[in-house]
């Protein structure tokens, strides 16, 4: 009993890591959709349901994703160009209903059922002040929601102003309320600044309980699902950040190549919802120590020290990867990939859920097994609702990002050459 008590105090990380470990080690590529025609900017699982995923896209669309049959999604259409969804959230008291913080000024509750929208609340002036972050506290029944001003806007489920001030010099990228302390504000912001707040006793920036300084701008600050005693940031440049609580000290960094280039969707570390495993996509970098010639992998870290314990990679689908979620169960893995979202599941269930999505296929009205067959198979990003792309612009993909800046700036030495002469 005493060897026991022993190895489970010098080994605990080990024990409880491994299944998780061989469960994300086992992970391959399951199922693709590209449902829109601008790149994905949010994602979000069902907190009760495992197989309902929603996705937001740059131009304000919001789809439910039911990734365990066809033809039973659901979408709400955004406005296009300048209606981007930043964030978004399942509402607590109507699960089958989303919130969402959108560029176009507003804060708003969609219904899947009946295709309408509640605004709970505009800036009624989105060419200079917008909605970037949202999170939702169920006990306190508060909508949190960040600017690109820096302001945080505290309202009511009702969208009735509860609290609104400055509290960042710069745009509040990330809000989320600790699962722990249903008090506990953590706010991040591209003026390099994490702080964490009371919300029974905020007033302005005075009333900072905690402020964690980075170097570059910060995406995200993420607590973890297991016991909300952890803070995961990821900053714009190459450091994803573990800090602990209750003195919310540095406990690990991670040096990691996920640099900001704007048209792509900013790089944010998540949590794995069991244990305290990381997920962060690889944006190949040369000027970063051993990077530029990598795989565009997906990879896996354990926070206490930073280890890699995986890597995923399918060559049908080699974008880049800014987001990248698990579900409530941890068992599936939800990737943004440009305007592609890409579903991963476990290697031994993969074969048997894609011979449930080809018989759910063959259902369909004139679609034949074999033809469902070659569907799943062919193309690596089907979708079972597509919406028309516009044929006018050729889209630039993630693959030219570093082609075009290296046009531009060939361009502006040629200019120059040119106003020299």
């Amino acid at each position: 009993m005493y060897l026991t008590l022993i190895l489970l105090y010098f080994f605990p990380i080990q024990s409880l890591y491994s299944p998780m470990i061989e469960l994300v080690k086992s992970m391959e590529l399951y199922r693709t959709a590209s449902p829109f025609d601008r790149r994905v900017t949010a994602l979000e699982w069902h907190p009760t349901k495992s197989d309902i995923l929603a996705v937001g896209s740059k131009g304000g669309d919001i789809i439910l994703w039911d990734t365990e049959h066809f033809d039973k999604d659901k979408i709400v259409q955004g406005i296009g160009a300048a209606g981007s969804c930043q964030a978004m959230k399942f509402w607590p008291w109507d699960r089958d209903k989303v919130v969402s913080a959108s560029i176009n000024g507003t804060v708003t509750l969609h219904d899947f059922e009946l295709q309408t929208g509640t605004v709970l609340a505009d800036t009624m002036n989105s060419y200079d002040h917008w909605y970037c972050s949202l999170d939702v506290n169920t006990n306190r029944y508060i909508v949190a929601a960040g600017r690109n001003q820096g302001i945080l806007h505290l309202m009511s489920t009702e969208g009735r102003k509860i609290f609104e001030y400055r509290l960042h010099k710069n745009k509040v990228t990330h809000v989320e309320f600790s699962p722990r302390e249903e008090w506990m504000l953590c706010t991040a912001s591209t003026d390099c600044t994490v702080q964490l707040w009371d919300i029974r006793f905020i007033k302005d920036r005075k009333s900072v309980v905690e402020k964690l300084v980075h170097d570059k701008p910060v995406n995200s600050a993420y607590f973890s699902h297991t016991d909300g005693c952890r803070l995961l940031t990821t900053d714009q440049g190459t450091n994803i950040r573990v800090y602990r609580a209750p003195y919310w000290h540095l406990e690990t960094t991670i040096e990691h190549p996920h640099r900001f280039f704007q048209h792509i969707t900013p790089f944010k570390a998540t949590w794995h919802p069991l244990q305290d495993l990381i997920v962060c996509g690889r944006y190949p970098d040369k000027n970063f120590p051993g990077s530029g010639q990598e795989l565009r992998t997906i990879d896996i870290f354990e926070a206490e020290n930073g280890k890699t314990v995986a890597q995923l990679y399918n060559p049908s689908s080699n974008g880049l990867c800014p987001l990248n979620k698990f579900n409530w169960q941890g068992d599936a893995l939800a990737t943004g990939m440009g305007f592609h979202i890409l579903l991963w599941n476990r290697q031994k269930l993969i074969s048997r859920k894609q011979l449930n999505l080809m018989e759910s296929m063959s259902s369909k009205p004139g679609q034949s097994s074999s033809s469902s067959s070659r569907n799943l198979a062919s193309d690596p990003l089907s979708s079972s609702r597509q919406r028309p792309r516009p044929s006018k612009k050729k889209k630039t993909t993630d693959e030219d990002i570093d082609d075009l800046k290296k046009k531009t700036k060939t361009k502006t030495s040629d200019n120059t050459k040119t106003r020299k002469k």
